[in-house]
This record gives structure tokens, C-alpha cells and sequence, in this order.
């Protein structure tokens, strides 16, 4: 099941983003080390708070009563821009079956609804071809390089037509 979060529930989030953090490292332009300083830093409450001011819809999966994957859609600042995919996980023992995909989809029907004309991106590790070929098969196209991280490639899903 695909659940959106908001502000109350930042330990929720909280939670799984350590998890994501802790267990791929690499997946991420943040470090669980580094998200520790910054929540000592600005307040637990605050810190995770603020991953709920940004436009747009910070989801969850579940199966079981737990967590198991997580993903945030974040709506473009500018008219006309695309809208952003971040902080993509699915707990390992979720992968195969279908989360990764349900995640996805949820933020393309968000988007569709709210912002039918925009395009959603999202960077991906070079090195992650699992999650590129999940992306690949949700109708993402590859569309070169991260201008602001080599490690990573960039890619793009058109607009939802309007129906």
C-alpha cells in the first residue's frame, strides 16, 4: 500500500530515511552521519519537519505494517519546469516485487492530478542499472549526464497527456 505522508508524520519519515540511508549509501547525496549532525544541529522535530515544506507529496510504501519503500515528488519552483523525483528507496527484501513500481506510478497519478503538464525527472547513480531499468520500464528516458554530479545520470518522464 502507497501512503502520503505530511508534517506529523516525520518520525515515520524519519525512520525510513535512516534505514534507506544506512543500508545504500551510495544511493544518496546525503550521508546518514551527515543527516545526524544536521538534525543535532537544527532539532530533531524541525529538521525532519522541513523535508515537508517543499511542494509536492512525500510517499511511503507498506506492506505488513511496515515500511518498505519511500520516495518524494517535489513540484517544480519555476512555471514550465519539470518536477523532481528524490530520495527513491525500496527496502531489499522489497525488491522484485512490485514497490518500486507503486511508488512510481503513485507519483505520476499525484503529478498528473495536480500538475498535468509537467514532466518529472530524477538523477540515478550510474553504477545502479536496477534502478535504471525500473525507471526505463515506468517510461523514463536517459537524458545524458548530471551537470552537477558525474556519478550520476539524468532521466526524464514525459508530461501525462491530458485526456
Amino acid at each position: 500500500m502507497i501512503r502520503a505522508l505530511d508534517a506529523a508524520d516525520w518520525r515515520r519519515w524519519r525512520e525510513v530515511r535512516r534505514r534507506a540511508l544506512a543500508e545504500a549509501p551510495e544511493a544518496f547525496g546525503s550521508t546518514l552521519a551527515g543527516t545526524e549532525e544536521r538534525e543535532q544541529a537544527e532539532g530533531e522535530e524541525p529538521f525532519w519537519r522541513g523535508y515537508f515544506r517543499l511542494p509536492g507529496a512525500a510517499l511511503i510504501a507498506e506492506r505488513d505494517g511496515r515500511t518498505v519503500g519511500m520516495v518524494r515528488l517535489v513540484l517544480p519552483e519555476q512555471p514550465g519546469g519539470p518536477a523532481e523525483l528524490v530520495s527513491m528507496w525500496v527496502a531489499p527484501e522489497e525488491r522484485g516485487r512490485g514497490t518500486g513500481r507503486a511508488l512510481l506510478d503513485a507519483c505520476a497519478e499525484h503529478l498528473a492530478r495536480s500538475h498535468p503538464s509537467t514532466p518529472l525527472r530524477l538523477d540515478v547513480r550510474t553504477a545502479n542499472t536496477a534502478a535504471q531499468a525500473l525507471y526505463r520500464s515506468c517510461g523514463y528516458v536517459d537524458i545524458g549526464g548530471n551537470p552537477e554530479d558525474e556519478s550520476e545520470r539524468r532521466m526524464l518522464r514525459p508530461a501525462a497527456r491530458p485526456s
